[in-house]
């Protein structure tokens, strides 16, 4: 039976905004105990070799990483926002002889939009996923990309809209190759992804939430003493 993974896990964050600009980005560092992952074993049922797929605890991870985002609007109606992340890859077990070496991985997301007149708004996205290690492979870089046009009716209180998911690509091509010291396994899986949609959604009433609270000069007093404590700063 496998053992549970337990992360430890310390991340510092910073976000600011400079002229029009937002910015958050945040760096990482995290060991995992008992990573569990697939794997290839290999086996002898009546006398005959053969290679068993199941999950076993692979050894301790140590991951570095760092992830940024950022959104901009170049123009009022126009927004443009990406993220990138990084981190590394790296299983050790003494017992089983795993040693994979430090591996790197990474992810981008980018999105834009615009606003034209009459209610009249679009959308384009895409997400590229570097190619993912494991102690015995990896699975190829997988990307995947849309679109939308979308149409505000009733003063804003219904929209109509097309969207597309992979216009150019029928399937999410999942290609993995594993290797044992006896093996090479490989696996090519096509998921169906292209997609053609059509869009409705309409708002019923509104919704208001409204909040007080009364200010004490017993809290004004704490706060006063928190700030003269060095409490952590922000940029807003």
């Amino acid at each position: 039976m496998n053992k549970v993974p337990v992360t430890n896990n310390i991340e510092l964050g910073y976000s600011t905004f400079i002229k029009g600009v937002v910015i958050s980005a945040s760096v990482f560092y995290k060991i995992t105990q008992n990573v569990i992952e697939s794997a290839i074993r290999p086996i002898v049922e009546n006398g005959v070799n053969k290679n068993l797929m199941s999950y076993l605890n692979v050894g301790a991870s140590e991951s570095y990483g760092v992830n940024i985002f950022g959104s901009y609007n170049p123009m009022p109606k126009w927004t443009i926002m990406s993220n990138f992340g990084l981190n590394t890859y790296e299983v050790n077990n003494d017992v089983l002889n795993i040693n994979t070496g430090t591996l790197i991985n990474y992810n981008i997301y980018a999105r834009s939009s615009y606003g034209f007149t009459g209610g009249w708004s679009t959308e384009l996205w895409g997400v590229i996923t570097s190619p993912r290690r494991t102690f015995q492979g990896k699975t190829d870089m997988l990307y995947f990309y849309g679109a939308a046009v979308k149409k505000d009716l009733m003063g804003k209180m219904a929209t109509i809209g097309l969207n597309v998911l992979n216009p150019f690509n029928r399937d999410l091509n999942i290609k993995t190759i594993n290797n044992t010291a006896n093996s090479i396994q490989s696996t090519d899986i096509h998921y169906p992804l292209r997609s053609f949609g059509l869009s409705f959604s309409y708002n019923f009433g509104k919704l208001k939430f409204v909040q007080k609270k009364s200010v004490k000069n017993d809290d004004l007093k704490k706060e006063e003493q928190q700030q003269q404590g060095g409490g952590m700063g922000g940029v807003q």
